[in-house]
């Protein structure tokens, strides 16, 4: 087979439809390639093979006859899949690093520390507190792969013949060349994607084109996607050290300063929080902002074992 009809049998295999002929076909020319090309391909493939021939102890089956019976009906291409998926969980690059020992360039950061980096092909990333970014010390020739978590703001370096992709979690952002934040902590239930220029194709087995006008969400639990409610202004507030509101509403401002500080709020009154909020703060402290918002908007702020609980009668009575 030639290399084009080797990529025509990946993308069929990961829609899963190759028979077992063709996925047996596939990992026997994974395993004899000797070039780069393939790589992230190769890491799924020898991962899998790699799991087939590692036998289970007889405690984990009442016999051996009981465990030929349960291999012979294994189906491989779905455990094939499976194994896919399981280095997509455990991050491609820990794989690449223990099949070939390619080390992958390792940038973390702390609380309260950010960090700005340059990539091997001159793309530029800011990244967040308690995050991580790997990467590998030269890019693929046919593609740029990272892997994030944690969140971090991206300015890629357009090259339209190399693909850049961010992994996280299960789903990948794929851009040629463009500026957009991405946010992915291991706390949250959710992949937030915010584009500022050019476009960003999003998702994993749904995908979506996502712009500067449509934030997106992916929820890790289901695989969903759905536009951000959350509006922009705030999005880079972590590296611009700005705050911005208009006309914004108590709830999604709460959602702004929680992220911004790091700290929890909860509303305690029982009245509806009907009230909208406006300003532009330039590096607030969080003392100010509640003072403004408590100005504002007729509320109180009580803090109590790290949250700042919330009371207001006739929230909207002094706008």
């Amino acid at each position: 087979m030639n290399r084009g009809e080797i990529r025509d049998l990946i993308e069929k295999y990961y829609s899963g439809e190759t028979s077992i002929e063709e996925e047996r076909a596939l990992l026997n020319f994974l395993e004899s390639d000797t070039s780069t090309e393939f790589q992230s391909e190769k890491a799924q493939f020898l991962f899998f093979k790699k799991s087939q021939n590692e036998k289970p102890t007889k405690d984990l089956f009442k016999d051996e006859a009981t465990l030929e019976k349960k291999i012979v009906k294994i189906n491989f291409g779905l455990v094939s899949r499976i194994a896919a998926l399981l280095v997509i969980a455990l991050g491609l690059g820990y794989i690449i690093f223990t099949l070939f020992n390619k080390p992958l360039v390792e940038h973390t950061t702390q609380a309260n520390v950010q960090s700005e980096i340059k990539l091997p092909d001159g793309s530029l990333v800011w990244i967040h507190n308690h995050s991580q970014l790997r990467y590998p010390p030269v890019f693929d020739k046919n593609y740029r792969e990272v892997f994030l978590e944690g969140e971090a703001y991206f300015e890629i370096k357009k090259d339209t013949t190399r693909p850049f992709i961010v992994h996280t979690h299960d789903a990948a952002t794929k851009v040629v060349g463009t500026s957009f934040d991405l946010r992915n902590y291991a706390r949250e239930a959710h992949v937030e994607l915010t584009v500022f220029t050019g476009k960003v194709i999003f998702g994993s087995t749904k995908k979506v084109e996502v712009t500067s006008v449509n934030p997106m969400i992916y929820e890790k639990k289901d695989g969903q996607l759905h536009q951000s409610s959350l509006r922009g202004f705030n999005t880079l507030a972590w590296k611009t050290k700005r705050l911005k509101f208009e006309d914004t509403p108590l709830d999604l401002v709460l959602i702004d300063l929680a992220r911004y500080y790091n700290v929890r709020f909860e509303i305690r009154s029982k009245e509806k929080m009907d009230c909208h909020f406006n300003g532009d703060f330039n590096n607030p402290q969080l003392e100010d902002m509640l003072n403004a918002l408590s100005f504002s908007m007729n509320i109180k702020f009580q803090l109590n074992n790290g949250v700042y609980y919330i009371d207001g009668h006739n929230c909207g009575a002094n706008q």
